[in-house]
């Protein structure tokens, strides 16, 4: 397979390119419980759909994972959003 790096989706949407290098914020709908699936070359690596809870002081999901079982899922984030979105320059 080609290396290809990871992709987010959102309810049938269009894929969004996740950063190997970075963190990348993606604007969550909060109207619905999102359906979120993480791509890896292609296929479907883990899918959910996401409780949004009312008790995030932040207001910013993480995803987390996959761990030693592959499992991903979200938490409230605690760190600096002033970094999000920093890429290295080419």
């Amino acid at each position: 397979m080609k290396p290809r790096p990871a992709r987010l989706r959102l309810d049938r949407g269009p894929a969004i390119e996740l950063s190997p290098v970075a963190w990348r914020c993606v604007a969550l709908p909060t109207d619905h419980r999102p359906m979120i699936a993480i791509e890896n070359h292609g296929r479907t690596f883990a899918s959910w759909r996401l409780e949004r809870g009312a008790g995030c002081a932040s207001g910013v999901l993480d995803v987390v994972g996959p761990n030693f079982y592959g499992a991903m899922y979200t938490r409230c984030s605690r760190r600096d959003h002033a970094r999000d979105e920093r890429l290295p320059a080419p």
